[in-house]
């Protein structure tokens, strides 16, 4: 099911203008809540990714959520911040991962926040998980309890020169094995981005050009044994550049698909 504009509500609001977004959310549902974690990010002369949030929904809610704690991007001792997520390990404990911009460079990380609870996230916890390499950069996590963690997450390359370093191909985080790539002549010839797994099928943010980095469009592929094959998409916004990404999807109680996403507005 393809994310569509028209039938969806704000959850989160942000600053009118270009550059301004928060969302990149990931979702999760533990006991009677829905947890999101999120960033916000503005453009870069105001700080680009400043801070990644943790708030949480009544289930039956899912609209209105309070903030339960807030991770600033000089505690993690990154430039940017940009997508988290979250996992509730079999023993209850909780962590949060991070995206993280190394500073003066192209290069990312993932690090992770273990915490009792969500309100005790604390960047004084933090440690490197997955670092990426000089080769490199790695982000965007994807985290599936199946039942044990697995970990999907972009890579960026940074041996083509900056200009290059928006390319995305999408990887299993643990052994760096390509899950899905470009493919020349399509709407996602650029770059591939993994955002959620749903059985044997995923969401993925596609882009055509350098020019469309932040404009993602949203597809949808399914695993072929090997690698996701795109089988439907693109979906965007009716505003702005047409972006649509970042969907994190969870199966309610009542066997329903909620999808969370970023877009454009007006």
């Amino acid at each position: 099911m393809l994310p569509q504009w028209e039938n969806s509500q704000p959850v989160l609001h942000v600053a009118h203008g270009t550059g301004n977004w928060i969302g990149a959310a990931s979702a999760l549902i533990h006991d009677d809540y829905i947890y999101l974690a999120y960033r916000d990010r503005h453009p870069i002369d105001k700080g680009r990714g400043n801070r990644a949030y943790v708030a949480r929904s009544p289930i039956d809610s899912g609209v209105h959520f309070d903030t339960l704690c807030v991770i600033e991007k000089e505690d993690m001792d990154a430039e940017s911040l940009e997508r988290p997520a979250l996992d509730v390990t079999p023993d209850g404990d909780w962590d949060l991962y991070l995206s993280c911009a190394t500073f003066n460079s192209k290069h990312w990380r993932i690090e992770r926040l273990p915490a009792s609870r969500p309100q005790d996230f604390t960047a004084r916890t933090r440690r490197t998980i997955f670092p990426g390499s000089a080769a490199f950069g790695i982000k965007d996590p994807v985290l599936l309890r199946d039942p044990g963690l697995r970990i999907w997450a972009t890579l960026h390359p940074l041996t083509e020169g900056d200009d290059n370093a928006d390319q995305m191909i999408s990887v299993d985080a643990y052994s760096c094995k390509t899950v899905m790539v470009p493919e020349p002549g399509t709407w996602y010839s650029r770059g591939t981005r993994i955002t959620a797994v749903v059985g044997e099928y995923a969401y993925f943010d596609g882009r055509a050009s350098s020019a469309q980095n932040y404009e993602e469009r949203t597809g949808i592929a399914k695993w072929s044994g090997s690698r996701y094959v795109a089988e439907a998409g693109p979906a965007s916004s009716p505003f702005g550049g047409g972006a649509l990404r970042y969907v994190s999807a969870i199966v309610l109680p009542t066997g329903g698909l909620r999808l969370y996403y970023e877009s454009a507005t007006k």
